[in-house]
């Protein structure tokens, strides 16, 4: 019987590990200037785990610091009296790069429904004074009387609008709200994956001017 013919050579094994999920967040724009009565203030969220999908959901959340929130200087989740949400709160497993909205509404100062009946009287004085004076066209002394009287609750109405808007800065009363502080505040918005890791974040600035 013929003998078997065994041949060997090298072989190289290139042994990898398995990498680890992940994903990266840009914020666009990373500052906004607002004041009141301008629309929501919209910032945009990419957030992209590349040529994977996510494997489990990714939920967001905000975190918002300002010298207007006290000495802790945390605000919570939106600045002080204001409303803020994003588009979708959660990113589901399977999803691809996805992009999210987080608006922030600031809000007006509201007078205190106290002041505002407190105010109203004296608001109708000048128009008052102007009804009279129309009257008393042809009298010199009237009129005289009536321009004096104009000028006086003229200024009685300044006084009274300017103490009820100053005493609304401490909140006012009824239901009156002091609005959104004017300050600047630093927005950190988390995005974090259910398994715990990886979690990254994008930090924007806010500043709400008068």
């Amino acid at each position: 019987m013929g003998r078997a013919i065994a041949h060997s050579f090298p072989v190289t094994f290139d042994v990898r590990q398995g990498q680890a999920f992940d994903f990266a967040i840009t914020a666009t724009p990373t500052n906004i200037s607002t004041r009141v009565g301008q629309p929501a203030a919209t910032f945009t969220l990419d957030i992209d785990p590349g040529a994977a999908v996510f494997p489990n959901d990714v939920t967001l959340t905000s975190a918002v610091a300002s010298p207007a929130c006290g000495t802790s200087g945390n605000c919570g989740p939106c600045p002080p009296v204001s409303t803020c949400a994003f588009s979708q709160a959660q990113i589901q497993s399977g999803s691809s790069r996805t992009h999210i909205t987080f608006s922030v509404l600031i809000a007006a100062p509201v007078p205190g429904s106290s002041k505002l009946l407190l105010m109203a009287p004296f608001t109708g004085f000048p128009l008052a004074g102007i009804l009279w004076l129309r009257r008393n066209k042809r009298s010199s002394r009237s009129k005289r009387i009536a321009r004096s009287f104009l000028a006086f609750t003229v200024t009685l109405s300044c006084i009274s609008c300017g103490s009820g808007l100053q005493g609304n800065r401490g909140g006012g009363g009824g239901s009156g709200s002091p609005g959104t502080p004017i300050s600047t505040y630093n927005i950190t918005l988390t995005a974090t994956s259910t398994s715990g890791s990886p979690v990254h974040f994008a930090v924007v600035t806010l500043t709400v001017t008068p």
